[in-house]
């Protein structure tokens, strides 16, 4: 263990403490939260906080010896902190022993924090969910730190609102609003550069280590106690001077009927109360910095003349309430927690420009013109009477609305994600409905139904398009699912589009008077043609084609493109032929996508810049304006537009295909070469550019090198326009499938030529022999003189024979004994062709397993054989628990290692797994000192530790 020292004080505060113990008592935890410290490494020698936001602080309190890195000089800033280990470091530091009785259901007596959790409990410094779980393994968020840490400090609640300007601050949970703001208002937590607080924000190291900071410096200092500022008007009355402008620093409450309030600014809230009744208030020339709660007012009225408020929510218990903005008035957001009236009357500012309808079963009317009408509750009733509205959305929380848009109304662009009745004379330019039960009486100029999905438009059923996971003999779907975020796979790494053995043929023939394709490049180049025109045309093509190859890497160069609903092939009386579809909501995505990106583009390009220039203004903003989907991602439910240029682009939230194709789309229209690379990386499927500058061809990854949170002004450059040699450290490709003759002056002018490709298609795949351990699958080949092979990639799971009779080539796959996986190829061979190429997997299972255990959808097809099971032993040990997760395991098998109640002052020294002939099996880190894995190798095994006295850490204050 690495003694550090920090400083030589004996004595030091319990903020000092604090802050020491949790960056210093991290090796005696079981899951490391802030460093896990082997070396002494400094500031220089870290590799990812240059230029990060809280570089000067890391370096500060490196120098001084409070932290230190990991072992591959990391300091990790971003990496997020549990709420486990957040209350073991408040535990520690605080020496608190005393423990209390907890009941949490997630929860353990036997997990490595229990007792650390009962005495966080018993000291009331934390809480639980209203479920009765803890959730110990969560991130913390900034608003949970922000409570534990002001409880820990004694620090009084404030009355002065800190968290005015902060767009999100309706965002914080009610049981963390006084805490937040004490802690704003000390200085503790500030905001993001876009005037958010970020409540729900999991923390970070860096962020840790900075609120700490702050916390050492304010205990430095007298804490001065906050002393109320609020200005209270509760009589009848004009107040405000009547020239020039008044500031009240604080808060304003009115609660009284018939108040004028001139010619004033206010730097906190204002609070027109319940008090004023039915009665009138008047604001002339009113600017409130803070938030304006309405929760008094008349039908006539709350009468806004001149006025500039961040923030309006209206909540009145009766919903009779009317607020009507005169003259240059200017209301960003308004929120309408009660039924009510907003009016326009005479405006010369922006008047009420976005507004969010939050309660439920409420009446609510609408008078001028607005950009953004949200209804976001369900029940509402929404009369829009007079005027315009740019963007009206009924969110899929607000079933049952009903909306009536009266005569002479226009609304630009209305979106129903919910049941809605939709009713009155108005005009409707688009309509987007991605809901059932959705009723239009007028008729829209242009409506976009989703697939599936029915609607009635003025008084017309309408279902849209219906997408399909296949097509008519082998057809294909939009539809991403797994492989590393959504990667559309195919079922061979060979596209047919990586040889060049024949001369080059350049346009179509004729063949029973239809155009037929007679090589991969032009069919390549017509199916791009009619995914960027949205053509279904139908495209044929010679018989034994590869359709299918070519139009995925059609989409995995051009993923700007995928906005296709699903493809079809098939034969009819013109031959072979493949054809494309595309539904209303694609076509829609596509051209907001596109619209959007020109915007984009006039933005950031600029003239004289160079091309490598536009690539990084193009790989900035994306990097800086997208949040990655990773809730989806986990989940595996990844909505269609996250793999899109429109979901990142006007939605601001993709995946990696998403980060590729908006890349893509941005560079073609500045004008620079890209095109779209799909491999692997960190294990999973993964997709990023590569581009053409200046004739050189580099790589990069926009996703990679965003923090993908779409807000935070933290970019970095490790994948930005670097080479092939560099990119693929990390990333795997197919590099034919993925070249620089794809490119645009290479391969569309005609320098590449594309011979036929031979054929190969699985015909029957379910035949099962006697012993269960044999399958056979039929293929044909076309021409039908080809050659088939097959081969297994793992003889010691499955062994492959083949055998070939009139143009039918049967191939029997047979399972040996051992379970996993084994990749079976197929290849079709011809001289004058690129070869024909099937790849499947098939999954060896022993026969105890059920065939609904997961490990069954590994892979394409199930052996079923008897698998030699062996044997695991682990020594025994006075000083800890050591349990793994089975007794026996089939090779290949990941075994977990459990290491629980370690004795106090001892400490894991070392791991070792070897089989019965003494050979040492490798294992793997998971948790440190607790958590362990090796792969079961064809032997028993035996696992040993080694648990010694720990050695004690000297610590010293500054």
């Amino acid at each position: 263990m690495t003694e550090m020292l920090v400083g030589t004080k004996r004595h030091f505060s319990k903020i000092s403490a604090l802050i020491i113990a949790i960056l210093m008592l991290i090796s005696n935890i079981a899951a490391t939260a802030l460093a896990a410290p082997t070396n002494t490494t400094t500031a220089k020698q870290f590799t990812d906080i240059k230029g990060h936001w809280a570089e000067k602080e890391i370096n500060d309190w490196i120098s001084k010896g409070l932290i230190a890195g990991y072992e591959d000089n990391t300091f990790r800033p971003d990496n997020p902190v549990t709420r486990a280990e957040f209350v073991t470091f408040t535990d520690r530091s605080n020496n608190l022993t005393q423990t209390t009785d907890i009941t949490f259901k997630d929860v353990k007596s036997t997990d490595w924090f229990y007792k650390e959790i009962q005495k966080a409990k018993a000291a009331n410094i934390i809480s639980g969910y209203d479920d009765n779980t803890f959730r110990p393994n969560n991130f913390i968020t900034r608003e949970e730190a922000a409570a534990i840490l002001t409880r820990l400090l004694k620090l009084q609640s404030v009355t002065q609102d800190a968290l005015k300007g902060f767009k999100d601050a309706s965002k914080i949970s009610s049981w963390a609003k006084d805490a937040v703001n004490t802690a704003v208002y000390y200085g503790l937590i500030k905001g993001y550069p876009d005037n958010t607080v970020g409540p729900d924000n999991p923390i970070t190291r860096a962020e840790t280590v900075v609120i700490l900071d702050r916390a050492l410096k304010l205990q430095q200092t007298p804490i001065p106690s906050p002393a109320p500022t609020s200005t209270i008007y509760d009589k009848a009355g004009t107040y405000g001077p009547q020239t020039g402008m008044n500031t009240i620093n604080g808060d304003v409450t009115i609660s009284a009927a018939d108040v004028t309030l001139q010619n004033t600014t206010i730097k906190g809230n204002l609070l027109i109360s319940k008090a004023v009744g039915d009665g009138n208030v008047t604001l002339k020339n009113v600017i409130v910095e803070g938030t304006t709660t309405v929760n008094g007012g008349g039908e006539h009225s709350i009468v806004l003349e001149d006025c500039t408020l961040a923030q309006i929510i209206v909540n009145k218990d009766d919903g009779k309430i009317r607020l009507v903005a005169k003259g240059a008035t200017k209301a960003d957001s308004v929120t309408l927690q009660s039924g009510g009236k907003l009016e326009e009357d005479n405006v010369t500012g922006k008047g009420f420009t976005d507004v969010s309808i939050e309660g439920t079963n409420t009446q609510v009317t609408l008078i001028g013109n607005y950009d953004n009408i949200k209804v976001n509750a369900p029940g509402v009733s929404v009369e829009v009477a007079s005027g315009t509205v740019n963007n009206l959305t009924v969110s899929d929380t607000a079933k049952d609305s009903k909306i009536n848009i009266d005569d002479g109304v226009k609304v630009s662009v209305l979106a129903v994600n919910a049941a809605a009745a939709i009713t009155g004379k108005g005009t409707i330019e688009t309509a987007n409905i991605n809901a059932n039960n959705v009723t239009i009486e007028q008729k829209p100029t242009n409506t976009n139904i989703a697939s599936a999905i029915t609607a009635v438009i003025s008084g017309q059923s309408t279902t849209g398009s219906t997408s399909s996971n296949s097509g008519g003999g082998g057809g294909g779907s939009s539809s991403n699912t797994g492989n590393g975020g959504g990667l559309s796979s195919t079922n061979s790494s060979n596209s047919g589009l990586t040889s060049s053995n024949s001369n080059n043929s350049s346009g179509s023939s004729s063949n029973n008077n239809t155009n037929t394709v007679k090589n991969v490049k032009d069919l390549y180049m017509l199916v791009k043609n009619a995914l960027k025109k949205n053509n279904s045309d139908t495209i044929y093509m010679s018989y034994g084609m590869k359709y299918s190859q070519t139009i995925y890497l059609v989409l995995y160069h051009h993923p700007e493109l995928y906005y296709h609903n699903w493809w079809d092939a098939g034969y009819d009386e013109k031959g072979y032929y493949i054809k494309i579809y595309y539904d209303n909501n694609s076509k829609m995505m596509k051209d907001q996508a596109y619209a959007k990106a020109k915007e984009i583009i006039a933005q950031i390009i600029k003239p004289g810049m160079t091309d490598l220039e536009k690539a990084k203004a193009i790989h900035d903003y994306i990097a800086l304006n997208t949040k990655y989907d990773s809730e989806n991602f986990i989940k595996n439910t990844i909505p269609p537009e996250s793999y899109t240029a429109y979901g990142v682009l006007v939605k601001g939230t993709g995946v990696c295909q998403g980060y590729a194709a908006a890349f893509n789309l941005l560079a073609n229209m500045a004008g620079i070469e890209s095109l779209g690379v799909v491999g692997t990386s960190e294990g999973g499927g993964h997709a990023w550019n590569m581009i053409k500058i200046n004739g050189k061809v580099s790589y990069l990854d926009v996703t990679f090198d965003s923090r993908g949170d779409g807000k935070s002004d933290y970019i970095r450059y490790d994948y930005f326009n670097i080479s092939e040699q560099q990119i693929s450290k990390d990333h795997s490709w197919d590099k034919n499938d993925f070249s620089e003759k794809y490119f645009k002056d290479n391969f569309e002018d005609g320098n590449v030529s594309i011979p036929l490709s031979v054929n190969i298609m699985l015909l029957e795949n379910d035949y099962e022999m006697g012993s269960r351990s044999i399958r056979d699958f039929i293929f044909t080949e076309s021409p039908i003189d080809a050659t088939i092979t097959a081969i297994s990639d793992n003889t010691d799971v499955a062994t492959v024979t083949y055998a070939t009779c009139g143009g039918h080539t049967t191939v029997t796959v047979t399972g040996v004994g051992q379970e996993g996986i084994a990749t079976i190829t197929v290849k079709a061979h011809k001289d004058g062709y690129a070869d024909g190429t099937y790849t499947f997997k098939v999954n060896a299972i022993d026969t105890w397993r059920s065939l609904s255990n997961e490990s069954s959808l590994k892979s394409d097809y199930l052996l079923f054989i008897n698998a030699t099971r062996y044997k695991i032993t682990v020594s025994d040990t006075v000083y800890a628990c050591v349990v793994t997760d089975r007794n026996t395991a089939i090779p290949g098998d990941t075994v977990t290692i459990n290491i629980c109640d370690i004795k106090p002052g001892y400490q894991l020294e070392s791991i070792t797994v070897k089989d019965s002939s003494g050979s040492q099996v490798a294992t793997t880190e998971v948790i440190p000192g607790l958590k362990y894995t090796f792969t079961m190798p064809a032997k028993d095994v035996t696992v040993s530790t080694d648990i010694k006295e720990a050695t004690p850490i000297s610590i010293l204050t500054p």
